[in-house]
């Protein structure tokens, strides 16, 4: 009996290890999440606290670690500049994007590629933030242009430098053992273009990182800042593509070419995409989901990421009240949004560049009219409800005086027509009381006359000539009959920021 007993204990346990073993033997399915930002500039929440926060991504993160240890974050390009936060001084110089690498080595991004914005930093700058980054990079169409040549950008790894690769390879397993390869590489836009950047074109560069990739991955992800046009044309191209994480657009789409999917969320981490990839290592056969998912006050924030955000806000607060601003006021209030957009702004009059304009105007009432470049508005984002001294710092980030520059109208009509030469760049000229009518020029309703003088409100910046295509408008021109600079008792002059803060405060839209 004794004996029986044993036999059928030895023969349950045989039994179970069986069960075990099955249970533990690779299926070949195997699930990889991708969360996806991109456009981030600001760490904090915005509108009120109420949308945005590097640290409530941060929980989103954490969360989906726990249901998937296969998580991996990703930000698609433009996190570095430009923002209000950006220009601060911090231990002798502006910090430009050092509080935004800090916040995302703490929040655990894992990836990221080059957006145009990060160009806007020099050379040093752009250095500096990559090797103070603990995420990954890739991009296979920028190079770094120095003496010695064309060369990729370097990271700082385990105190070496190490090249920014065009194409990586994740690996990622799970507890059965099933093992999933995936490839991934990086484009960017090539809108920003100082000297010490080179970019290849965008399908050459892909046609070769997939080369790369192919045999040694299971399937492609590309993670690009580029416009939703161009990434329609590279899934088009390049139907291996599988997955498209991208940027450059601040507002959320998803779309499908042929079997690619293309994804953007919204700017500031407003909203995040998370990709459930589902992949059969037996059958290949590939399901991907993806969710868009608010990011707002109903997400609570990651002490760890809140505490260095809450760091970089004192040090910010502490800078601007110094300079004489309260950057919490509540200073207006938006009932539509407010486009801001470097892609609307360097191309049109939008009703965020006319704001701007009708305050220096109301600064500046005994000019006749008001000219300044688009390129001082750095936000490129739309504001829509609350608006604060913050967001007017956010917009106008660089400030500047607010100059009388006297003029003929031979001369007024040369800079105007200049000044819509080049749309898309930063000397697109934005104005008040101006208007075009038939190729001719109005100033308050007149056509413009050659011989009049006329007295034109100017941010200081333009009329330096350092403004690209526009350096003609400078004291030395003798077409420019005078510059006046405000005296030190007239603050919304010497500020236009301040007088913008005015404007609005007092119901200026």
């Amino acid at each position: 009996m004794k004996l029986k007993y044993f036999l059928t204990l030895y023969a349950l346990l045989i039994c179970n290890a069986t069960i075990i073993a099955q249970s533990l033997t690779d299926d070949n399915r195997i699930v990889v999440t991708f969360l996806q930002l991109n456009d981030v500039y600001e760490i904090s929440p915005l509108n009120n606290g109420t949308e945005g926060g590097m640290a409530r991504a941060a929980t989103i993160r954490n969360k989906l670690l726990k249901e998937n240890a296969n998580t991996y974050t990703v930000m698609s390009g433009d996190f570095l500049f430009p923002s209000a936060l950006g220009t601060i001084k911090y231990e002798g110089k502006r910090i430009k994007g050092r509080q935004m690498v800090e916040t995302m080595n703490t929040a655990g991004i894992d990836l990221v590629t080059f957006g145009n914005h990060e160009f806007d930093l020099d050379e040093n700058e752009l250095t500096e933030r990559l090797h103070e980054s603990s995420f990954d990079w890739v991009c296979a169409n920028v190079l770094h242009h120095t003496a010695s040549g064309n060369e990729p950008f370097t990271v700082l790894e385990r105190h070496s430098l190490e090249d920014i690769p065009s194409t990586r390879i994740l690996v990622f397993s799970d507890a059965d053992g099933t093992i999933v390869r995936i490839g991934v590489f990086g484009i960017t836009i090539n809108s920003t273009a100082p000297e010490y950047v080179i970019y290849e074109d965008y399908y050459t560069a892909a046609a070769k990182a997939i080369q790369q990739l192919q045999g040694q991955c299971d399937f492609i992800v590309a993670v690009t800042h580029l416009t939703l046009e161009d990434d329609h044309k590279l899934a088009q191209k390049f139907p291996e593509i599988k997955l498209i994480i991208g940027g450059h657009e601040h507002v959320h789409n998803i779309d499908t070419v042929g079997n690619t999917i293309i994804a953007k969320a919204d700017a500031n981490a407003k909203t995040v995409y998370v990709h459930s990839l589902v992949y059969n290592t037996n059958t290949k056969n590939l399901s991907i989901q993806s969710v868009l998912t608010a990011v707002d006050e109903t997400i609570p924030e990651d002490p760890a990421t809140k505490k260095v955000v809450d760091k970089w806000n004192a040090i910010a607060d502490q800078s601007m009240m110094a300079e004489g601003f309260d950057p919490h006021e509540i200073i207006s209030t938006f009932t539509e949004s407010y486009d801001g957009r470097e892609e609307s702004v360097r191309y049109t009059s939008t009703n965020l560049t006319r704001m701007i304009a009708k305050a220096f105007s109301a600064a500046m009432p005994e000019t006749d009219c008001t000219i300044y470049n688009s390129g001082m508005i750095r936000i490129d984002d739309e504001i829509k409800g609350n608006v604060t001294q913050y967001d007017v710092i956010r917009m106008l980030p660089y400030g500047g005086k607010l100059v009388t520059v006297q003029m003929k109208g031979s001369m007024l009509d040369t800079l105007l027509t200049a000044g819509i030469t080049h749309p898309g760049d930063g000397s697109f000229l934005q104005y008040d009381r101006v208007i075009q009518k038939n190729g001719k020029w109005y100033v308050n309703g007149k056509l413009l006359k050659s011989n009049k003088v006329y007295r034109v409100a100017v941010n200081d910046y333009l009329a330096s000539g350092k403004q690209t295509f526009l350096e003609f408008l400078n004291k030395d021109n003798p077409r420019v009959l005078s510059i006046s600079y405000p005296e030190s008792s007239e603050k919304f002059r010497n500020d236009l920021r301040l007088a913008v803060i005015n404007y609005l405060r007092n119901g200026g839209s």
